[in-house]
């Protein structure tokens, strides 16, 4: 059975490699070993067994002394000085001699220098490796059946991260790392990618006419018209941006991105509960955020027409199940309805009846047919209470399916929601205010 010492041999009679690339052809034998010192200890041993040999008038043991002094060997290349064995050292290979522990400590110190103005706790480090580097080293693997071996870039990975442990007294995190850091031992390049951070909260809107998201002129689409007054938009704020940019000044992000479940009308209240949102800051230098300063900042902000409340911090898994979570969710609404007509006690009753528990089918509102799908959604009403304003105007408070076009439902969209509201009593609506009040299910879990 061929021996580790002579396999290393056959390899570095074809591949001059240096002793940390060496090594970690063999790295998943003998623990806590570390690759250099493999790589080390496999050309000492073939240094020694050769020069044993030669003393023993075993001249043949000169090409193995040339084949290590070619590698960059130290000890190989002295005794083949003394011993005048003709040799021309070259670069490892593999990493072209840029993995040294000179070379880890300078890419540290980049790093270290780099992340000064950041707040972070954890980190993880990425190495940047030419292609052909690894095309080669998945060949030699081949070659010489190497099941054993590691890739440059794991031992990259691990040598500088346990280099920056050391320097920025910070641990590395394999899951969700705060701060990700690139290096390229090839250039010298090092970057740095602080992680998003992510807020959660509920918000509530106390005034109508504030859209989610920001509204570009659909004339221009932001560039600026007489339309828009050379705006770019509809309305001069949203609810995004009351949200955001004071997450923006508070973390010193570069941008933020709004998630939020589901989206409420123009001119829609958000009370009670609130809307969940989660805020995704980019590329924070600050991570310990002040939640009382921020909603006061919120609130500051949007002149009172913003509130958020609940606050915490997020992970990546939240976004998904908020984006998700309304598949499940009910929601609370009161409604204000001023009708055109008189509303005697008697149709009160049966329109609570009727409603409660009642499956409505909702064809695409002709408001939003523009951006939305053509077609028929099935959404229930789980239960619907009315009471008396005076003879025109009525409240209703309801739980229903997330996803329900509550003010189709109360006038109907031209027949398009069945039943409606307006059907059964059979008189039109001429107000309708919208309240949200509570996202009954769904409601997000503290992580």
């Amino acid at each position: 059975m061929e021996s580790i010492a002579e396999k290393a041999f056959k390899i570095l009679t074809k591949y001059p490699l240096c002793s940390r690339c060496l090594g970690r052809l063999f790295a998943g034998l003998g623990s806590g070993i570390g690759n250099k010192l493999r790589g080390e200890s496999l050309k000492s041993l073939l240094t020694m067994q050769a020069d044993a040999s030669i003393r023993m008038g075993d001249n043949s043991a000169y090409e193995i002394i040339r084949v290590l002094a070619t590698s960059g060997w130290g000890p190989a290349s002295q005794l083949a000085s003394a011993l005048r064995i003709p040799f021309e050292e070259k670069n490892c290979l593999i990493c072209m001699n840029k993995f040294t522990d000179e070379n880890i400590e300078i890419l540290a110190k980049k790093v270290a220098e780099a992340a000064k103005e950041y707040e972070f706790r954890s980190f993880l480090v990425g190495a940047k490796v030419p292609s052909y580097v690894k095309m080669l080293e998945e060949y030699i693997y081949s070659e010489y059946s190497l099941p054993f071996a590691e890739s440059i870039k794991k031992d990259i990975d691990r040598e500088v991260g346990k280099k920056l442990e050391e320097l920025l007294g910070r641990e590395v995190d394999f899951n969700n790392p705060e701060m990700r850091i690139i290096v390229d031992i090839f250039t010298g390049n090092v970057e740095i990618k602080p992680s998003p951070l992510l807020i959660r909260g509920y918000y509530l809107k106390h005034e109508v006419g504030i859209p989610q998201t920001p509204w570009l002129c659909r004339k221009c689409w932001g560039a600026g018209c007489p339309k828009c007054n050379y705006k770019g938009r509809d309305y001069d704020y949203s609810v995004s941006e009351f949200i955001g940019l004071p997450a923006v000044k508070l973390s010193g992000a570069i941008s933020y991105e709004f998630h939020a479940a589901g989206r409420e009308d123009l001119d829609a209240y958000v009370k009670g509960e609130g809307r969940p949102f989660i805020v995704e800051l980019k590329e924070p230098k600050r991570r310990m955020i002040d939640f009382k300063e921020y909603s006061d900042l919120v609130a500051e902000y949007s002149g009172g027409k913003i509130e958020v409340k609940e606050l915490k911090y997020a992970s990546r898994s939240d976004v998904r199940l908020l984006k998700t979570y309304l598949e499940k969710a009910k929601k609370k609404y009161l409604v204000i309805v001023t009708f055109e007509s008189s509303i005697n006690d008697e149709s009160i009753r049966n329109l609570e009846n009727y409603f409660t528990d009642r499956i409505i089918d909702q064809r695409t509102p002709l408001r939003v047919l523009s951006r939305r799908a053509d077609k028929i959604r099935k959404k229930r009403i789980y239960k619907l209470s009315a009471k008396k304003i005076d003879d025109f105007t009525l409240s209703l408070e309801m739980l229903t399916d997330a996803g329900l076009y509550v003010k189709e439902l109360i006038h109907g969209d031209s027949g398009r929601t069945r039943p409606s509201i307006s059907e059964f009593l059979g008189i039109a609506p001429k107000n309708i205010k919208l309240i949200i009040l509570e996202v009954v299910e769904g409601k997000m879990q503290q992580s």
